[in-house]
């Protein structure tokens, strides 16, 4: 996404937010049984960073659709894709199970790295 030269800092700033409160919810440890407020605390930093990042992301793809068409355009289909299925499973499972957790990593991991790749063979072309 660094390809698409989008330049503003509030995004930057969020989006290292939302990573810093990913990596700090991993940080808690989740099994304490003698602090359930560690629980809790753990949890509702995963939940607020990852819906954090999925807007995030889902922002900086509507922002850049008209301007990167043909960047953007097959990642929104794909990504709108993903987060459907995988929130239809969250609410058939009813909680957060491995298999929403390695799918959602999966998924973007691969759109990120396909649409750079995309990116960089597009720019590499112009120059």
């Amino acid at each position: 996404m660094h390809l698409l030269e989008y330049k503003k800092k509030s995004t930057d700033i969020l989006l290292l937010l939302v990573c810093t409160l990913m990596i700090i919810s991993v940080c808690i440890p989740y099994d304490n049984h003698s602090l359930t407020w560690l629980d809790k605390l753990h949890v509702r930093l995963a939940m607020i960073a990852t819906i954090g990042y999925i807007l995030l992301f889902f922002y900086l793809l509507v922002k850049n659709y008209y301007l990167h068409y043909s960047i953007i355009a097959p990642m929104f289909r794909y990504y709108c894709m993903m987060i459907t299925c995988l929130s239809i499973l969250f609410l058939v499972l009813g909680s957060v199970s491995l298999l929403v957790e390695i799918s959602f990593v999966m998924g973007m991991s691969i759109l990120l790295y396909e649409g750079n790749k995309k990116a960089a063979h597009i720019y590499a072309a112009k120059s």
